[in-house]
């Protein structure tokens, strides 16, 4: 490659910007997105405070409890929480459980529950909870009440027998078996840690985070690829190639279209920040936001200065080398109706990256991961970018691997960029049927002996 090779890069760069911010599809999708992150908090706010006000309420007026297991236990004491303050609590008269439900589907709609509660044979306490097939009663109201009545239940029969609760959580506890092995010198061999499973917490922001990294990534591969194969079908590239070099017109092109996507989240990230103080000063400190935030946040153990710089550097190195990949795949298509071809080896390529980081992300909430695999999905160049960052933010990886990451990634990118110098001027004038990586190869291979030759030449 020679420095006269991207010779108008600016131009095309600047070019490509203002055309794609005056698109109206990206003006509409930048809009609409805004829109979202700024009515974002205060509607989950809202909604968490209305499922709060519903929540101190309960529907059920009137609870009627047949205990035959005879334990002391004194039930008018159940339910005391606030939200049961209508509700009235009785005990029924042993016998009359069957006749009471009889009776309560003769009513018809009813906000009454009754609860029988017995000892089995097999060893276990069952509660069986009965309402009207009519009552004016949610799943979700009886479900609420049950647990609590449940809990209830557990910590009285416990004092009826005079049992606390620490003796019985004492008692209780599971009992774990273990074979350990003896070395050669005769002491007991260090047992091997087991990987430690994921929250369900960690996981979704995993999912998150690669879902991320696959918007920018596709966006960015789609616009070039769309863009270039554009020009080629209207044959508009062949009066850009009269002052441009070929390579100048894929380098401006990813930039802009990188510009452009950046734009775009840090709109959504300024929006997200107006999101949270409009809620702060609707709703004060205690509205929910802090908690709503600290929740999150609190999974970061990495979040710092240092690991965002290198978690952006991984994004933007990943955009950079699919984005050479999609430039090629729409160099060798000639026509938008056969885009879609032409697109499948880039298209295949990521779904290897990004799914190889979402199989880890579920190896990982299962505790069947372990730290080999996690080093492969975060050093393989096309993993690497939707792995790396929220890894590294989660504090799942320390700075030696994201550092030999993007070493790698830097290499197999400047690899792929010399490739893709040798081939893009063919590809760029190609007009025909889309071509296969083995005859893209072959152009690669041809160019390199071609260039050879003149190099002695000169």
């Amino acid at each position: 490659m020679r420095k006269s090779d991207f010779t108008g890069w600016r131009e095309v760069f600047g070019f490509s910007l203002r055309q794609g911010v005056m698109q109206s599809s990206y003006k509409g999708f930048l809009i609409f997105m805004c829109v979202v992150m700024l009515a974002l908090m205060p509607v989950m706010i809202l909604i968490q405070n209305r499922g709060a006000g519903k929540e101190d309420e309960s529907r059920v007026t009137k609870l009627t409890v047949y205990d035959e297991t005879k334990l002391p236990i004194d039930y008018t004491q159940a339910l005391s929480q606030e939200r049961y303050a209508k509700l009235q609590v009785i005990s029924g008269t042993e016998g009359d459980f069957e006749e009471h439900v009889r009776a309560l589907e003769e009513s018809g709609e009813s906000t009454e529950l009754l609860v029988h509660i017995v000892y089995e044979e097999a060893g276990y306490f069952n509660l069986t909870f009965v309402k009207a097939a009519n009552a004016e009663l949610k799943d979700e109201d009886c479900s609420r009440l049950m647990e609590d009545f449940e809990s209830f239940f557990g910590e009285a029969k416990l004092r009826a027998v005079d049992v606390t609760g620490e003796q019985m959580a004492f008692i209780s506890q599971d009992v774990e078996t273990q074979v350990r092995y003896t070395l050669e010198n005769g002491e007991i061999a260090p047992k091997k840690q087991e990987q430690e499973s994921i929250s369900q917490e960690e996981y979704f922001i995993l999912l998150g985070g690669i879902t991320v990294v696959i918007m920018i990534v596709s966006v960015v591969g789609s616009n070039i690829a769309t863009s270039i194969v554009t020009e080629k079908s209207t044959r508009v590239v062949e009066y850009l190639m009269i002052n441009v070099r070929p390579m100048a017109l894929i380098v401006g092109k990813i930039l802009a279209s990188l510009l452009l996507v950046l734009i775009q989240f840090g709109a959504m990230g300024a929006c997200y920040l107006i999101s949270s103080g409009i809620c702060r000063a609707l709703f004060g400190d205690g509205g929910g936001v802090d908690m709503m935030e600290a929740s999150v946040f609190s999974r970061f153990l990495g979040l710092n200065v240092i690991n965002i710089i290198f978690a952006v550097a991984v994004i933007l190195l990943g955009v950079l080398f699919y984005s050479i990949i999609a430039g090629l795949a729409g160099a060798s298509v000639s026509k938008l109706e056969e885009m879609a071809e032409g697109m499948k080896i880039y298209q295949m390529v990521m779904m290897l990256g990004s799914y190889f980081g979402i199989f880890m992300a579920i190896m990982q909430m299962f505790g069947a991961s372990n730290d080999i695999l996690l080093y492969i999905g975060c050093l393989l160049p096309v993993s690497a970018p939707f792995t790396v960052p929220v890894y590294l933010l989660l504090g799942k990886i320390g700075l030696p691997v994201t550092l030999l990451s993007i070493v790698i990634l830097a290499a197999f990118t400047a690899l792929l960029f010399a490739f893709t110098a040798r081939v893009y001027e063919a590809l760029i004038f190609y007009n025909g049927n889309v071509m296969k990586i083995k005859d893209i190869i072959g152009i690669a291979k041809s160019r390199k002996q071609y260039g050879g030759k003149e190099d002695r030449q000169a």
